[in-house]
């Protein structure tokens, strides 16, 4: 059973301070957080104790995944948007920042659309593309960066050395994205307009900026599990199935099967793979959070 140890941080600007810390990380006997509001890497003992901080820029980019390799240093993925620069993709980046928080290269860029930025009514929209081709990306246990850009069912292996070393692709059928993606799109409350209640007028302005595409992405998510078996979510025509189904490949990039969640269903984009097994964090119903472990069986189900 999980022991409650201590708490880490408070709110505030100082050191050992954080204002929405986003992405951890444990690097080097270091605890790594960006620390969204603050807009800052923080480098931490594991007993909380501030080592150092450093600020990241907007013009670098926005972090949004952290993670380390064995040698100490860290992955970072940045995303770099151009605010003032109607019609400008955003640039995503994945680079590699040493234990004491210097950035030392950038070994992957890719553009995409994830947002649209335009003046509407006086105000600067962000304007969400949907089903819109991303990159994801894990870390391998001997170190390797597992890298997949959306738009194709291609996988691309890196060494934070030697920049890429190895690609493998897999056979997929699109799928078209329905009128009925459509409704579930807005009924999530996508629209981002600068806060309060938009006119119907600059609802319609921002629509003729949204793009829907004809099929979606190749895929949804990608992890790396402890033995370096490479996790892939694809996307199906049935929505509900998306999350219960994902596809293995072995560390060299070999089709291994498709796996089913069996059961309740479980989202599995938050988990920490090992051993065959995963552990999730879950909410019940009071809100409460609890830490999970499931097992993947020798079937192929969870």
């Amino acid at each position: 059973m999980g022991k409650y140890i201590k708490t880490i941080g408070k709110k505030g600007q100082g050191p050992g301070e954080f204002n929405m810390p986003f992405e951890i990380a444990v690097s080097n006997n270091q605890l790594i957080v960006w620390d969204i509001r603050n807009r800052r890497l923080c480098a931490l003992t594991l007993d909380g104790e501030h080592i150092k901080s450093v600020s990241i820029s907007l013009s670098e980019g926005h972090p949004n995944k952290i993670r380390a390799l064995p040698s100490g240093d860290i992955v970072i993925g940045l995303e770099k948007s151009y605010r003032k620069e109607e019609d400008k993709p955003q640039d995503y980046l994945i680079a590699i920042y040493s234990p004491d928080l210097k950035r030392k290269k950038t070994i992957y860029t890719q553009q995409v659309w994830r947002n649209r930025y335009k003046i509407i009514g006086g105000m600067l929209r962000n304007i969400i593309q949907p089903f819109s081709s991303l990159v994801y990306w894990d870390i391998a246990p001997m170190g390797k960066i597992v890298i997949g850009y959306s738009e194709k069912y291609d996988i691309e292996i890196y060494d934070s050395i030697k920049g890429k070393i190895a690609t493998f692709s897999h056979r997929y059928d699109p799928v078209k994205v329905m009128d009925k993606d459509k409704k579930i799109f807005f009924a999530g409350g996508t629209i981002l307009g600068g806060g309060g209640v938009m006119k119907k007028t600059t609802q319609d302005d921002m629509a003729k900026y949204r793009q829907w595409p004809k099929f979606k992405p190749a895929f949804k998510q990608i992890r790396v599990d402890s033995e370096g078996n490479i996790l892939v979510w694809p996307y199906r025509e049935k929505r509900e199935e998306e999350w219960r189904f994902f596809h293995v490949f072995n560390p060299e990039g070999d089709f291994v099967g498709n796996v089913q969640v069996t059961g309740e269903i479980v989202i599995l984009n938050t988990e920490i793979l090992s051993d065959g097994s995963f552990w999730k964090k879950r909410s019940d119903k009071e809100g409460f959070v609890r830490i999970v472990k499931y097992r993947i069986s020798d079937q192929g189900e969870i």
